[in-house]
């Protein structure tokens, strides 16, 4: 099964973006603990939870922890 993202990103950029924007203030909201995290995602598919937990991670070693975007995003 594909995550949100991915069949956001198949289907429509612009709304790919704008979750991945807003996912994006979600970690940064959530200070990047998976506890909490998993918490509000815990009635998704894992793979959601993975996807976001993945991102956090690419957040960080970007040093994008308090603001600007992913180059994924960038890219796009």
């Amino acid at each position: 099964m594909s995550t949100t993202a991915a069949q956001k990103k198949q289907t429509h950029i612009v709304e790919y973006v704008l979750y991945v924007w807003q996912m994006e203030d979600l970690l940064r909201a959530a200070g990047f603990e998976e506890s909490l995290l998993f918490g509000l995602f815990q009635n998704q598919d894992g793979e959601d939870l993975k996807w976001l937990m993945d991102l956090g991670r690419k957040m960080q070693a970007e040093q994008k922890s308090e603001s600007g975007h992913v180059s994924d995003i960038i890219e796009v």
